[in-house]
């Protein structure tokens, strides 16, 4: 099984994937960025995987849009992570 986020490798959903499939012994080479949100769901559903998708963040509130795709799309929430987000900025 394969576990799906939006983003590129290295991004905070990316960093939960690779925890998810240590969790579940899974190969890191099956935790899978993809480009929309929208495409994580439509990819769990027709391929049996684990959709990894924020549904709030402390600075921005609720990510709405993915409150209507979990409403239009048969899935389940089986589970949730919290991941601190540290943001460090550095100049020269």
């Amino acid at each position: 099984m394969k576990i799906f986020y939006q983003g590129e490798p290295g991004a905070y959903s990316h960093q939960v994937g690779l925890e998810i499939a240590k969790f579940f012994n899974f190969s890191e080479k099956d935790v899978i960025g993809l480009f929309s949100f929208k495409d994580v769901f439509e990819t769990i559903v027709n391929e049996d995987g684990i959709g990894i998708i924020p549904i709030e963040n402390s600075y921005a509130g609720s990510v709405h849009e993915n409150f209507f795709h979990l409403s239009k799309y048969p899935v389940k929430i089986i589970g949730e992570y919290y991941l601190s987000i540290n943001h460090c900025l550095c100049s020269v």
